[in-house]
């Protein structure tokens, strides 16, 4: 009996710790699920939008919907106003977006 219950707990134990790779962080904040459409580099990007992080005067990075990762995009004046205004009118912290996104530098 005792080796059935230890089987069955390094079982359960295999099984949380697998599945709990692959959950997925849902929350009803529509920060998290909005995209803003960048145009660089002649492509247009699908970025989504609370992934945004700036990382220079010249340089931000965010999660891109087509390559399914977070990529650096270059951006100026006007384009950091246009970002900046967006992000303002959510009500949300931005943070590194490394929780529920995958990251390839």
């Amino acid at each position: 009996m005792m080796i059935m219950l230890t089987l069955a707990f390094i079982v359960i134990i295999f099984f949380y710790l697998r599945m709990s790779k692959k959950l997925i962080y849902k929350s009803k904040n529509p920060a998290l699920h909005e995209y803003i459409i960048y145009h660089s580099d002649k492509m247009d990007y699908d970025i989504l939008l609370h992934s945004i992080q700036f990382k220079t005067d010249t340089l931000f990075s965010a999660y891109v919907k087509q390559k399914q990762m977070i990529q650096s995009f270059k951006y100026d004046a006007n384009r950091y106003d246009y970002i900046n205004n967006i992000l303002g009118s959510y009500n949300y912290k931005l943070e590194k977006c490394s929780k529920c996104h995958y990251i390839e530098n």
